[in-house]
């Protein structure tokens, strides 16, 4: 049931909000919060910014793998969202400059 699990995915990622785990732990939720719940009910243009910042977050925690899997979400939504492909294709190419 999608209402259910974008019910219990919200409810989770506020414990983790709350401090229940370390703040790695609470962006690596909210990737794959996005990643598999999320793209259900949100709209992709709300998305597209919320995924952008988890990519940092996560960056600033050190977890690049995930960091990377958020930026490739970040780039979908962006694309299926309606963004200027242009403007896209420059934010990747800083991005990926910087992940070198």
């Amino acid at each position: 049931d999608i209402d259910e699990s974008y019910r219990y995915g919200k409810i989770a990622v506020m414990f983790l909000r709350e401090g229940f785990s370390g703040p790695s732990f609470l962006q690596k939720n909210k990737c794959f919060f996005h990643l598999l719940i999320g793209i259900w009910k949100d709209p992709i243009q709300a998305t597209c910014e919320a995924t952008f910042k988890n990519h940092q977050d996560l960056l600033m925690v050190g977890d690049i793998y995930n960091s990377m899997i958020a930026f490739s979400l970040h780039t979908r939504q962006c694309f299926f969202g309606g963004k200027e492909l242009a403007a896209v294709n420059k934010k990747c190419s800083v991005v990926t400059a910087g992940m070198t």
